[in-house]
């Protein structure tokens, strides 16, 4: 794309869209699975349903998804960064 004139931005700019949806899938998936694992857990030893706060519970999981969407904004960035940065003999 840089052949016929693109900028870094317009090359970058759908790459990191998709990073940080796939982050945001794997957060997602991350809170299903927590939240099935303490249902599990309050199942198997119902005294811990005591110990249950849904506002922390749920600072967890939002905190859980943005983690995920950071990380993949963050992963993305270095890896498009990197092959921006090559000149094209570089590349083959």
């Amino acid at each position: 794309m840089q052949l016929v004139g693109a900028t870094n931005s317009f090359i970058t700019r759908p790459f990191l869209g998709r990073g940080m949806w796939q982050g945001f899938i794997a957060g997602a998936i991350a809170v299903v699975l927590l939240l099935v694992g303490l249902q599990l857990a309050i199942h198997n030893l119902p005294e811990l349903a005591m110990f249950q706060d849904p506002q922390k519970i749920t600072f967890l999981m939002i905190g859980i998804i943005a983690l995920g969407v950071l990380i993949g904004f963050l992963s993305t960035f270095q890896a498009v960064k990197r092959y921006l940065g090559l000149t094209v003999d570089e590349l083959y």
